[in-house]
């Protein structure tokens, strides 16, 4: 035999119960980082001892993390991609359903790639709706 000969690798033990390997059964994991408290910082709204959020949020977390960023300061569509919300506009269109009054300035902004964009939405939270006025 020569030396280049190896012997054949044993076969891949599969995770258990059926599941990729990293992944658990229940959502507690993901969901206990969905509830993480945010600061505002010199780059705005960041989950304590994180830079950005790498998981998906929910829908309504993203409207809810909209919002909490929203009630700090006002924030660039870039920001808030970033904070995981996939599609700020349409969580401010949500918002904006629920009685929320935000106005939208489209501004020239810099992209993490250092290209200038025209016409990038910046929101700022004008008022909040009545309790009488929420619709949840």
């Amino acid at each position: 035999m020569s030396d280049k000969h190896q012997q054949p690798r044993p076969p891949k033990k599969k995770p258990q119960g059926g599941q990729a390997k990293g992944f658990q059964k229940s959502g507690a994991h993901h969901k206990a980082k969905d509830q993480q408290q945010f600061t505002a910082g010199a780059h705005g709204a960041q989950p304590e001892g994180r830079r950005h959020i790498v998981h998906a949020l929910d829908t309504e977390a993203q409207v809810q993390l909209l919002l909490a960023m929203l009630l700090l300061a006002n924030r660039g569509t870039y920001e808030l991609r970033a904070a995981g919300i996939s599609h700020p506009a349409g969580r401010v269109r949500e918002l904006r359903r629920r009685g929320f009054v935000i106005e939208t300035h489209l501004v020239a902004a810099v992209d993490s790639d250092s290209f200038v964009h025209q016409r990038v939405a910046y929101y700022e939270l004008v008022s909040e709706p009545t309790m009488a006025e929420v619709t949840l």
